[in-house]
């Protein structure tokens, strides 16, 4: 029986610093939610990193190593919030609908923490 769809192709690899953990990336006043000064300063670290990067376009597949920079309990799907968004907010997708797939991966501790991505065509 043949696969329901081809093997992703890779098309972007990239390493992104470790991100601001979800409790710190919302601030409150009122009833009103905004993305807190650690957000923004991520998002921006990420748009001046991966400048000149070309925009994916179509059905992609993320795949997220994660290496935590400690070995406290942390949940990865945290993680997936800000990195979509970064990654849109910097032009590397068109918008982060586009993830047709997402894997991510606990890997070992690295020294303040690292993501590697890989994006792949769906």
């Amino acid at each position: 029986m043949p696969p329901l769809h081809p093997p992703p192709v890779p098309v972007l690899a990239i390493e992104l610093p470790w991100p601001p953990s979800v409790n710190n990336l919302y601030g409150c006043r009122g009833f009103r939610r905004y993305l807190s000064a650690g957000g923004k300063a991520y998002k921006r670290t990420v748009f001046r990193s991966l400048k000149g990067t070309p925009t994916q376009t179509g059905r992609l597949e993320i795949h997220v190593y994660a290496h935590p920079p400690d070995g406290r309990v942390r949940d990865l799907d945290n993680l997936l919030k800000i990195t979509l968004d970064s990654l849109q907010y910097a032009k590397v997708v068109q918008n982060d609908y586009q993830f047709a797939r997402v894997i991510i991966e606990r890997k070992e501790v690295l020294t303040d923490g690292l993501l590697r991505i890989v994006i792949s065509t769906f």
